[in-house]
């Protein structure tokens, strides 16, 4: 022991002291799976999923537009070509208007078609390779027999299910410590990997690809960009403007109407400020005003309202434009995240948490991606 004379100081003294801790433990990393809670973590639920992989039907009406496979060269040629495929859904008797002429189907070779030129005394044109063939109707002759009919395939999608897991393990003598903000440490512990596997979830929803499973190797599900593979544009760094986002939800609603559109976009933190920025010079402030700033958190479009999402697990470059009602997270019957005791062989607790979900994303022109905005500019 050390021996002191006249005054004890506390920077001196210490061995007695009382350490003063609060009891509580601060966590400030972001722990929010925004996209996640409102889609629902159990939202596929007719039929559950009960094997490895899920599958769905999907369909389409038909067609209303194409392009020209080829350009047409003069106003007397009754022949044109549309794109590959395109001839599948258009029969005899279908109206076409390219450009500002129609023209009446005579003729269906594959994606060949014969034509009536300048149709009800419209003007006969050249066409240029690419461009645009709408559907105007369709004009039976009086007294024709019926006309053959085409039929909408019935699409499947489908996805695998995706094992999540981690472990616990603690000691025993960790156990029956007491410790400043922990009433348990293995209760705290699996505490925290609850959260961490819900954030990972919902990485694996912007960023995972599908993968089926095989010995030794694990499955995944595909994520949005699995399935989202319409109505995307790369911007190639350059900074998003106000155009960006309304031609996708142009591209979206020409896919499928006002009934099925985006509902939804998500975005991370510097788009966030940029859309917001959009709208920032027509904000009004009043003089007696003492809160600035401006913040947009819906869009009222010509396409009607679309709520936006903060968040931090999207990637930074990349806005989603999404129908939340097309898109479903559900686990495999039985397996949603779950505590498991595993075996004991020592002086220790070890349990592990295990999840296995996938994803369902339909229709996929209901949805729309940007990538590669800047992030600085």
């Amino acid at each position: 022991m050390t021996a002191y004379t006249g005054m004890v100081y506390s920077y001196t003294d210490t061995t007695a002291q009382v350490r003063c801790i609060e009891d509580a433990i601060h966590n400030v990393s972001p722990d929010e799976v925004p996209l996640t809670k409102l889609l629902g973590i159990n939202s596929i639920k007719d039929p559950p999923v009960q094997s490895t992989t899920y599958e769905w039907l999907e369909e389409e009406l038909a067609p209303t537009s194409t392009t020209l496979n080829g350009a047409i060269a003069d106003t007397t040629t009754t022949t044109c070509a549309v794109y590959t495929g395109a001839g599948n859904s258009i029969r005899v008797g279908t109206l076409l208007a390219i450009g500002d002429e129609l023209v009446r189907v005579s003729g269906v070779s594959t994606d060949t078609l014969t034509i009536s030129r300048g149709w009800a005394s419209t003007t006969a044109a050249t066409a240029l390779d690419g461009a645009a063939v709408k559907i105007a109707g369709f004009a039976l002759i009086e007294g024709a027999d019926a006309v053959a009919s085409f039929t909408m395939d019935v699409g499947t999608g489908y996805n695998y299910t995706q094992i999540f897991q981690d472990t616990v393990q603690v000691t025993g003598t960790q156990g029956a410590m007491k410790q400043y903000g922990k009433a348990n440490e293995f209760s705290h512990q699996m505490g925290r990997k609850f959260t961490e596997q819900a954030i990972l979830l919902e990485l694996a929803l912007f960023l995972s690809r599908r993968s089926a499973r095989s010995s030794g190797v694990p499955g995944t599900f595909g994520g949005l960009k699995t399935f989202i593979t319409n109505n995307i544009t790369d911007l190639s760094s350059a900074a998003i403007t106000e155009k960006n986002v309304m031609d996708t939800l142009q591209s979206i609603f020409d896919d499928v109407g006002s009934a099925h559109r985006a509902n939804l976009i998500v975005c991370n933190g510097w788009v966030k400020r940029k859309i917001t920025s959009f709208y920032a010079p027509y904000a009004r402030q009043d003089r007696a005003e003492r809160a600035g700033g401006v913040v947009v958190d819906v869009l009222d479009t010509e396409f009607g309202k679309i709520d936006i999402m903060l968040n931090t697990r999207c990637p930074a470059s990349w806005v989603w434009f999404l129908n939340t009602k097309m898109i479903q997270i559900g686990p495999m019957q039985g397996r949603a995240f779950f505590k498991q005791d595993l075996a004991i062989a020592g002086d220790y607790r070890k349990s592990q948490i295990v999840g296995e979900y996938t994803v369902k994303v339909l229709n996929d022109r209901c949805h729309g991606l940007l990538y590669n905005a800047s992030t600085s500019t």
